[in-house]
């Protein structure tokens, strides 16, 4: 039934109610269909669009510039972009889920904050500044590690807003970067985590 019908019936129910009954039950009926169907497409549209997101070409710049001026630093080899990784941490930023994806054959390293200054170069530079109590005597797995560390040669990251308990449920902004290979091996530190170039 078109709507200019649906119109027409509401306009001539009025006397003798009994009459429209089965009418009026029919339009409400399609009513709620309608209006049900809407908000599972409109849903539906909003999460297409979350998930189809894929980092900017500004951000990828953002990325490898900061990841290789680090690595360079450190006398590791530039990483190359890999849209496959780049996949992955979107796919899992996309979850808002505070803690390494698991099982997970790349390295990761993940960051998140809130405010207006907290943004993808705030993140990757908090990872780079743990390089201050990395210890090359008793090495640990940290951030600043996987940034550097010089068997990892592929990189592929993602950004996304999200609410995270552990930062007071504040929509925050949430950074998922992947490293292949991966890196944090144990027993592999010394020949992958130089000391700085001098």
């Amino acid at each position: 039934m078109a709507l200019s019908s649906f119109l027409n019936v509401l306009s001539t129910c009025y006397i003798p109610l009994h009459t429209c009954t089965s009418t009026m039950f029919l339009l409400k009926f399609a009513c709620t269909v309608i209006l049900s169907l809407s908000l599972v497409l409109s849903a539906h549209t909003a999460a297409i669009d979350i998930f189809d997101k894929r980092a900017t070409e500004a951000e990828k710049a953002i990325y490898m510039q900061m990841h290789n001026t680090v690595r360079a630093k450190y006398n590791a080899p530039a990483l190359v972009w890999n849209d496959t990784l780049a996949t992955y941490a979107q796919n899992y930023v996309n979850k808002c889920i505070w803690e390494h994806s698991n099982p997970n054959p790349y390295g990761e390293n993940l960051a998140a904050g809130y405010g207006k200054s907290y943004n993808i170069a705030k993140g990757i530079q908090d990872w780079a500044n743990e390089n201050t109590t990395y210890s090359y005597e008793n090495p640990k797995a940290s951030h600043f590690t996987q940034m550097v560390w010089k068997s990892s040669l592929q990189l592929g990251c993602a950004v996304q807003n999200c609410t995270l308990a552990v930062l007071g449920n504040h929509l925050s902004t949430y950074i998922v970067c992947e490293y292949y290979p991966k890196g944090n091996v144990r027993g592999k530190y010394p020949a992958n985590v130089d000391r700085p170039v001098s």
